[in-house]
């Protein structure tokens, strides 16, 4: 008989007229996949707890992301700020001796999805049901041992100049807000018309507004409040609604920043002249999709 997600899953589906989901087939024998679930499980545990950890989500793992984020890493802090790549591809390692400063977890989709951590962003994308997104949110409820608050930027953040993120970070560190993020990219002047409100549609939530969500900042209340929440629906929603809405409905705190406005944006992608004004305070944008320009702008600083 089908697990209660897959009957749920079937029926969404068939409900909203969605493309069949079907999960990624996976190159493991339970006997490998257990053996990793395990060792990692153990390994985060261990861990000590930190004021803040930073996590970037990543598609994969390869040279290139870990000299990239080993050198971001370095610049973070004093070392109190831990960071750690959730994947979206299986990598056999959580640390890598030659980039000491970060630290790599998966989690399989199936793990994910029966727990509920799916569609945080797939009522757009159908075809794909656990993204990096889901992981992470899954990772985050699974180990508050590692944690007050989480900061979460996505791969297409660039950053120009080795203190720039510390600085960020730094302004709002007395900040004691559960959810953080920056203004909704929509028409604020005629907000209704935004048709990815239907994406709240089954949420239940009594009032509605947006973030966008290329960087946050979660606190440990806000993630103990949004695992009860998939505990009761079986799933996540469209995170640039969901994350600040379940935070309003449930009474928790939180910051609409707006330093990033004017270089954050859903399109078109940035431009490397876009990235060199210098007035701009904290030099962090977003879109940057090409690998080479997200590190031209990350030594341009």
């Amino acid at each position: 008989m089908d697990s209660t997600n897959e009957q749920f899953r079937q029926v969404y589906n068939d409900t909203y007229k969605l493309t069949p989901y079907k999960a990624q087939k996976t190159p493991f024998s339970h006997q490998e996949y257990y053996k990793f679930a395990l060792e990692q499980h153990r390994w985060l545990s261990a861990q000590e707890k930190s004021e803040e950890i930073v996590i970037f989500l990543v598609r994969e793992i390869n040279e290139r992301i870990l000299a990239r984020y080993e050198a971001v890493a370095r610049n973070i802090g004093d070392g109190s700020r831990p960071v750690y790549l959730v994947t979206d591809k299986y990598y056999p390692k959580n640390i890598e001796a030659s980039y000491s400063h970060l630290r790599i977890v998966y989690f399989f989709e199936n793990v994910c999805f029966d727990a509920g951590f799916f569609y945080v962003n797939t009522d757009c994308m159908p075809e794909k049901l656990v993204i990096t997104w889901d992981r992470c949110l899954f990772f985050l409820s699974q180990y508050k041992n590692l944690y007050e608050k989480a900061w979460i930027l996505e791969d297409d953040v660039a950053i120009r100049g080795t203190t720039t993120l510390a600085k960020f970070f730094q302004k709002y560190v007395t900040d004691d807000a559960d959810f953080m993020a920056g203004p909704p990219q929509i028409n604020e002047k005629d907000p209704y018309e935004w048709p990815l409100w239907a994406a709240l549609r089954d949420s239940g939530l009594p009032n509605l507004w947006a973030t966008y969500n290329p960087i946050v900042r979660v606190s440990g209340r806000f993630i103990d409040t949004l695992a009860e929440f998939v505990k009761e629906k079986h799933r996540l929603f469209f995170l640039e609604i969901f994350f600040v809405s379940l935070a309003m409905c449930k009474g928790l705190k939180y910051t609409i920043f707006q330093d990033l406005r004017t270089h954050f944006r859903f399109t078109p992608v940035m431009t490397f002249e876009e990235t060199q004004v210098p007035t701009i305070e904290f030099p962090i944008f977003h879109p940057v999709k090409d690998g080479d320009l997200w590190d031209k702008i990350w030594l341009s600083g």
